[in-house]
């Protein structure tokens, strides 16, 4: 979960395409003891960039997509019910760049 943690935070202002697959490989094999913590880790990431570093927002809008993506289903009905109000957080107020 460390370096789970370590790579989300490195995740700045452009999607690092070969973070977001670190992160993605590690979801995959964290899914089944740590599930709930990594879903737990990018909401309260999103959480804390969104009012300190809000161009950090797409970046793990990428990350979340990626593991979704990469097809475990764990991951899905979680963020179903969050991912609209982190959408909107990415958009609303955002620089035209992000939009």
């Amino acid at each position: 979960m460390n370096e789970f943690n370590a790579l989300l935070r490195n995740l700045k202002e452009f999607p690092d395409i070969t973070m977001i697959g670190r992160l993605t490989i590690l979801a995959q094999e964290m899914r089944k003891s740590s599930g709930t913590e990594i879903i737990s880790a990018i909401v309260n990431y999103f959480g804390e960039v969104s009012s300190n570093n809000p161009t950090y927002r797409v970046p793990i809008i990428y990350a979340i997509d990626a593991i979704l993506r990469s097809g475990k289903k764990q991951y899905v009905k979680p963020f179903s019910k969050l991912i609209a109000g982190i959408f909107e957080a990415a958009f609303v107020g955002g620089n035209d760049l992000d939009k």
